[in-house]
């Protein structure tokens, strides 16, 4: 996957064929180095993918562009950035036939907290959506749980990317909060520090396999509060579901970053114990239970523990 955030000063515009073409002659260069390269965002993180509501040139230019470097597999991930108030920056891509056809993915950047997807986003036939930054993760882990459940619930989200996957930094730096699976403050000294964050995402990636599918009807809020979302094997033979309860309260300012994000109500509040009901699809002859605690962003003691 590959994300522009800024071009060299030749490069007169995000907009131009300039950008199309820097871009594609990046994805000449890793492919000489073996680097498989699946997914470009366009046109550059967080900015509108065209140059106004009517123009998205730039699109077209940039899939042009590719195939005729020979990357007719690289698809086009659009608009990489949150859902600003209308027209939107996916709605400008929507509305111009070409533009949409030459995007693969629609890519929002933090629709787990906002819920900022176009209705026309979810319907029947719609392209793939992802989200494609993920930000909850900056508020704390037990906002990324949920953020993993609900991405699929509340929006139709299948892709869900979050970074970096480490990083050596100072502590205290922008968005140091959002490290996983591991940050180190002292990197040159072989220490390191594992984020609860990676056990949020184990229960979803250690009980799945490339290929499965969510289930749909097997995903839904629940009625006491909280979520579960389901995903099965295509033999239809396994499954995995994961459910959050994590209180809904107001989003708090993250405390590390560099911007502020406005208060975020979540839906659907859990404010009491329940009992959960799963039908076991035919065929399955076990069920394992894993739980992890999220109360805590630093105490692992509770994460990832095999309950039955």
């Amino acid at each position: 996957y590959g994300l522009a955030w800024t071009y060299p000063g030749w490069v007169q515009s995000a907009y131009s064929r300039e950008a199309a073409d820097y871009i594609a002659t990046w994805l000449d260069g890793a492919r000489q180095n073996n680097v498989s390269v699946s997914y470009i965002g366009l046109s550059q993180n967080e900015r509108p993918p065209c140059a106004t509501p009517s123009s998205c040139d730039s699109v077209m230019a940039a899939r042009k562009a590719f195939d005729a470097h020979g990357h007719k597999q690289v698809k086009i991930v659009a608009p990489d950035a949150f859902q600003s108030p209308l027209p939107s920056d996916a709605e400008m891509i929507h509305n111009s036939q070409a533009a949409s056809e030459a995007v693969d993915i629609w890519g929002i950047h933090a629709d787990e907290l906002y819920g900022s997807v176009e209705p026309w986003m979810t319907q029947p036939g719609a392209k793939p959506l992802w989200n494609s930054e993920n930000e909850a993760g900056y508020m704390g882990v037990r906002f990324l749980a949920r953020a993993l459940v609900r991405a699929y619930v509340m929006t139709n989200a299948t892709g869900f990317i979050s970074w970096p996957l480490t990083n050596g930094a100072f502590e205290h730096l922008p968005f140091m909060d959002n490290i996983l699976p591991s940050h180190a403050t002292q990197p040159w000294s072989g220490a390191y520090n594992i984020s609860t964050h990676i056990w949020a995402f184990a229960h979803h990636t250690q009980f799945t396999q490339p290929g499965w599918l969510f289930d749909r009807a097997a995903s839904r809020l629940l009625d006491g509060g909280g979520s579960v979302v389901t995903r099965r094997s295509p033999d239809g033979t396994h499954f995995a579901a994961v459910i959050e309860t994590v209180p809904c309260e107001d989003m708090p300012v993250c405390a590390t970053c560099d911007i502020r994000f406005p208060p975020v109500k979540c839906p659907n509040a859990t404010s009491a114990p329940q009992i959960v009901t799963i039908k076991v699809p035919t065929g399955v002859n076990a069920v394992a239970v894993w739980e992890s605690d999220t109360r805590s962003d630093s105490d692992h003691s509770g994460w990832f523990l095999r309950r039955a």
